[in-house]
Order: structure tokens, then C-alpha cells, then sequence
């Protein structure tokens, strides 16, 4: 969930952590509109809160690392 406005990323978010996936949101402090980021993270549905570059190395541990979700603690994916 990056920089944005409204409250729509949070809505978003809930599926996607519903559904098993991993929620990143940028860190509102480097955020131009920091709405959007900090609704889902009030939503407690993020995982992690990054500034843009580290979200960047987070989604390629994620999805190139084997084993990535689980080294973090999360079930498999249904």
C-alpha cells in the first residue's frame, strides 16, 4: 500500500491478508499523502512498514527465496 489519499488501500489490504498473502505498506513518514498507508496499517492487516527501497528487497526476498514465508512465520498461501 503505497502513498495515497483515501482509505481505499486498506480495503484492498483486508483481501489480500485474508486470503493468506503478505501486506507490505509504505512508511507514512515517507509518504507525500500518507492516508492510504497508515488506514491499513490502523487495520492491523500489514505485515511490514517500509520505506520505498526496502520494499523493493522485501518483495524480491518474498517471492525468489524458498522458504521466505515461513522464515517469516506465515502459513502457506491457500
Amino acid at each position: 500500500v503505497l502513498t495515497g489519499r483515501l482509505c481505499d488501500g486498506a480495503s484492498g489490504a483486508r483481501v489480500v491478508h485474508r486470503a493468506g498473502g503478505v501486506v507490505i505498506a509504505q512508511d507514512p513518514a515517507t509518504c507525500t499523502a500518507p492516508g492510504m498507508p497508515q488506514a491499513a496499517i490502523g487495520a492491523g492487516v500489514v505485515h511490514f512498514v517500509l520505506p520505498p527501497a526496502a520494499i523493493a528487497r522485501a518483495l524480491v526476498a518474498l517471492t525468489m527465496m524458498p522458504g521466505a514465508r515461513a522464515m517469516f512465520g506465515w502459513p502457506r498461501a491457500a
